[in-house]
């Protein structure tokens, strides 16, 4: 009995030995830190997952609506050049502080009609953003801030063709415009905008700009 109750306690011994032995500071320290750069990376690796997700959603938006004037042609993929030519000929902005400028004036209302002025301004971020006038994180800033701006004001896509068509007909009767092909650009854009792009995407989508 003895010798049973001896070999028990030296067991005991050995098992808090053991433990003792893994909580010395020497392998705790090390194990800490590998844990905390597991971590770590998992949070960037999320933060950055969630960053281009929020990045493609606002894209998506500011698409669904300059496509109202552009048909879904995007000016972000134009040639440099060509969207510097645009801003300096349409616009008599031959810089990006101009181009900005141009951009600011229409967020701020040049018209009176919210939807043709900052739907023509998502439209001009896009071709400063090809003109290498701004960067990308500032055509996203842009971007969510018109966005936001638009949603409040207006209850859906529908809503912001019509309202954008009452200001573009406005505007070209102050042009004496008759041409059809620039009269009728919102009616020929439509069933595009209603079977293509409008459908995928969510007119309630969350706009922020990624961090």
């Amino acid at each position: 009995m003895v010798r049973s109750a001896d070999r028990v306690a030296k067991c005991r011994m050995l098992e808090i030995m053991d433990v003792d032995d893994i909580l010395v500071p020497a392998v705790i320290v090390p194990v800490a830190i590998v844990v905390v750069l597991l971590v770590g990376v998992g949070v960037a690796v999320f933060t950055i997952t969630m960053g281009k997700k929020k990045g493609r959603s606002l894209d998506a938006w500011a698409r669904g609506a300059y496509s109202i004037f552009t048909g879904g042609e995007d000016s972000a993929s134009w040639a440099p050049e060509r969207a510097q030519n645009a801003f300096r000929d349409w616009y008599g902005a031959p810089s990006g502080g101009m181009a900005q400028n141009v951009i600011e004036e229409l967020i701020n209302g040049q018209t009176g009609n919210e939807a043709w002025d900052k739907v023509r301004a998502l439209d001009l971020v896009r071709m400063a953003l090809a003109a290498k006038y701004i960067d990308l994180d500032q055509s996203k800033t842009y971007q969510a801030r018109i966005g936001q701006a638009l949603q409040r004001s207006h209850q859906g896509w529908e809503q912001l063709a019509q309202a954008f068509e009452q200001g573009m007909s406005a505007w070209h009767r102050r042009q004496n415009q008759t041409n059809p092909q620039e009269t009728q650009r919102v009616q020929r854009h439509l069933p595009i905008l209603r079977a293509q792009i409008w459908p995928t995407i969510p007119w309630s989508t969350t706009l922020v700009s990624p961090d």
